[in-house]
């Protein structure tokens, strides 16, 4: 597969996330100041905190909790372990929510980012900071539903995760739109944004692709 003329950049968060995300207009990494007293965590906790004190291998540095972190293809691995309590809390899908931009945006916006070819944990995982980088991408593994790794490519759940990791913040101009699983979660996601109606500027939409 080639890279993808529109490069998504996608995050997944708990639908409670969303208020705070709106009032303030911003999404924040875990270290910025203005990060919510009452995030909802959907990750895996012994590998938040592992990755919280791994230092990034490429510039601008800092560690992950320094970086909004995002996927490139939708179905993440993380996804299917939320969903099926695999060493996290199980959290029903119609509670996740995508929030949606594009590489276009975040070069638009000018945004400092760097980006990886697998897993970010990983070691054998390479960090780029240019859109070079997108060549050295396994996109038939980003964007593939079967992903567990096989005894002829024990590799394919880490090229699957690769990341997307944008520096401190990314205002909320940058979200396109909102994708979610069912009609529950878009009437939550509706009436939210009618609270906060200067938030005129973002679509939302049920997306079963994007679940599973």
């Amino acid at each position: 597969m080639p890279i993808p003329t529109n490069i998504l950049i996608l995050r997944i968060t708990h639908r409670d996330n969303l208020e705070h995300i709106f009032s303030t207009q911003i999404i924040c990494s875990p270290n910025h100041k203005s990060r919510s007293p009452n995030y909802t965590s959907i990750g895996e906790t012994e590998l938040i905190r592992l990755r919280s004190v791994r230092a990034l291998p490429i510039e601008p540095g800092g560690s992950f909790r320094d970086y909004v972190s995002f996927y490139l293809g939708p179905r993440p691995v993380m996804l299917y372990a939320i969903k099926n309590g695999f060493n996290v809390t199980r959290v029903p899908q119609q509670e996740i929510v995508y929030l949606v931009t594009s590489f276009s945006k975040i070069q638009e916006l000018g945004c400092t980012y760097v980006f990886s070819d697998g897993h970010g944990y990983a070691a054998i995982t390479r960090w780029f900071n240019n859109p070079d980088g997108f060549e050295e991408l396994d996109w038939n593994m980003i964007y593939t539903n079967q992903w567990y790794d096989t005894e002829e490519d024990t590799d394919r759940k880490r090229r699957k995760q690769a990341e997307f990791l944008v520096n401190n913040e990314l205002t909320l101009r940058a979200i396109e739109k909102i994708v979610v699983y069912n009609q529950n979660s878009l009437d939550f996601v509706n009436n939210l944004l009618r609270i906060y109606s200067d938030i005129d500027y973002i679509s939302t939409e049920i997306d079963a692709a994007y679940y599973y």
